[in-house]
C-alpha cells in the first residue's frame, strides 16, 4: 500500500418520500482502501449508472462533480430529488466491517492487468489450423468433464473467492482464459464461471476509461458463418452481475450478450457493442432462471438473439464491429459493483451454420 492510500467508506445518500414528506436516507456499501480516486471510482459508477425510483416523471438529469463525490439531481414536477455519490474517510464505526481494495493487486503492488496486446489466439493448436470445418460439429461440441481454476493466477486474493489452482482438464470448445476468473468448474456439459469481485467488461462512453478485468475465455470461430450458443444460469447478488456470449475482435472492437441484473433488481437482457468506446442497451426484462443467448455471423454482419426456451427466439440487435481484424469468441463472467458472480453455461455449442431468418431466429 502506497503512502497515499487511507480506508474510505463510500456513502450513498438519496432523497425518499414523497413532496413535502422527502427525507434523506444513506447507505454505506462497504469499506474500501485505496488513494482517494480510486475510492471515488465506485461512486462515481453507481452515479453514472444511477436511475432514482423518484421523481416518477422526471424533466431534468444533472450529475455534478464534487471533492468528495457526485450529486445527482433529477427534477422533476417538484423540487429536485438528490442522490450523493460520496467517498469519506471514516473517524468512528462502532462495528467497521474489512476493508477491500478496489483494485487487484500483486504482491509488490503492481496492478493486476491481463497481457492481452499481442497474445496469440486462444485455442489454436501448434502446428494446425482452428478452421477445419469438417471437424466442427463434433470437435468442439462439449463432451470433456472435470474441474479446475484459471492458470496463471494461484495465489491471487479474489475479494474472497476461493483461490485460483492450475486446471486439470481443458475448457470446452477450445476455449483458453483470456483473463482468468475467480474460480471455474466443468462437469459433463455444464461450464461453471465464478467472476471476481469488482471485474467487468465495458468502455465507459463518456471518458474512454476501460474496465477489462471481468472473466473472459475465447476460442476461433469456424471460417465463415458459424453460431455460437448456450444456456445461462446466473447466480445474481449485485448490480450489473451478468454472465454473456462474447464476440471479440480487439480491445477496440467486440460485443457482448448478456443475462444480467439492472440496479432495480430486474434480470434481463442486455448487450453492449464497443467501436471505440462502449454503447449500452436493454432488450427486455425476464422472468426465467435459465435463458437461452446465441450469436450468430452472417458475412461481416452480426445478430443477438435471446430464448426462454431455446426454440422460440427473438432478435436483440443485429450490427457491424467495423473492422477486418479476424474474430474470436467465448463467455464472460462479470460482478462490476459486487462481491463476485457464479454463471453456468451449459448446451455450449459452436457451429459452421447460418442463421436462416434475422427476425424471428430460425
Amino acid at each position: 500500500m502506497t503512502a497515499s492510500s487511507a480506508t474510505w467508506d463510500p456513502v450513498v445518500g438519496t432523497t425518499v418520500g414523497p413532496g413535502g414528506g422527502k427525507r434523506m436516507e444513506a447507505s454505506a456499501p462497504v469499506y474500501v482502501t485505496g488513494t482517494r480516486e480510486e475510492a471515488l471510482a465506485g461512486p462515481e459508477r453507481r452515479a453514472r449508472a444511477s436511475v432514482p425510483g423518484r421523481p416518477r416523471s422526471p424533466r431534468r438529469r444533472r450529475l455534478l462533480r464534487q471533492t468528495d463525490g457526485f450529486p445527482l439531481l433529477v427534477g422533476g414536477a417538484w423540487p429536485s430529488y438528490v442522490t450523493r455519490f460520496t467517498a469519506a474517510e471514516p473517524v468512528e464505526d462502532s462495528t467497521a466491517p474489512e476493508a477491500k481494495p478496489p483494485v487487484e493487486r500483486f504482491d509488490a503492488g503492481v496492478p493486476v492487468r491481463p497481457a492481452r496486446p499481442g497474445r496469440p489466439a486462444p485455442g489454436r493448436a501448434r502446428g494446425g489450423s482452428p478452421h477445419d470445418r469438417s471437424a466442427w460439429t463434433s470437435a468442439r461440441m462439449v463432451g470433456s468433464s472435470g474441474g479446475g481454476t484459471a492458470p496463471g493466477a494461484a495465489g491471487r486474493d479474489h475479494g474472497g473467492m476461493n483461490p485460483v489452482t492450475p486446471p486439470s482438464l481443458p475448457l470446452p470448445l477450445g476455449l483458453a482464459w483470456a483473463t482468468p476468473p475467480a474460480s471455474w468448474s466443468l462437469d459433463g456439459d455444464v461450464l461453471t464461471v465464478t467472476a471476481a469481485a469488482r471485474t467487468d467488461l465495458f468502455t465507459d462512453p463518456l471518458d474512454g476509461t476501460r474496465r477489462q478485468d471481468a472473466a473472459l475465455a475465447l476460442t476461433a470461430p469456424p471460417d465463415g458463418d458459424w453460431q455460437l450458443s448456450a444456456r445461462l444460469r446466473v447466480g445474481f447478488a449485485g448490480a450489473w452481475d451478468a454472465g454473456a456470449l462474447v464476440v471479440h475482435a480487439d480491445d477496440e472492437h467486440w460485443a457482448k450478450l448478456t443475462f444480467e441484473r439492472a440496479p432495480d433488481g430486474t434480470d434481463g437482457v442486455f448487450s453492449v457493442v464497443t467501436r471505440g468506446r462502449s454503447d449500452d442497451a436493454v432488450a427486455a426484462p425476464v422472468t426465467v432462471d435459465a435463458l437461452w443467448l446465441r450469436i450468430s455471423r452472417t458475412g461481416d454482419r452480426f445478430a443477438f438473439h435471446s430464448s426462454e426456451d431455446g426454440a422460440r427466439w427473438r432478435l436483440v440487435r443485429q450490427f457491424a464491429l467495423g473492422t477486418d481484424r479476424p474474430v474470436r469468441v467465448g463467455v464472460v463472467a462479470q460482478s462490476p459493483v459486487g462481491d463476485g458472480c457464479r454463471t453456468a453455461f451449459d448446451r455450449l455449442r459452436l457451429t459452421p451454420t447460418t442463421l436462416a431468418h434475422l427476425f424471428d431466429g430460425r
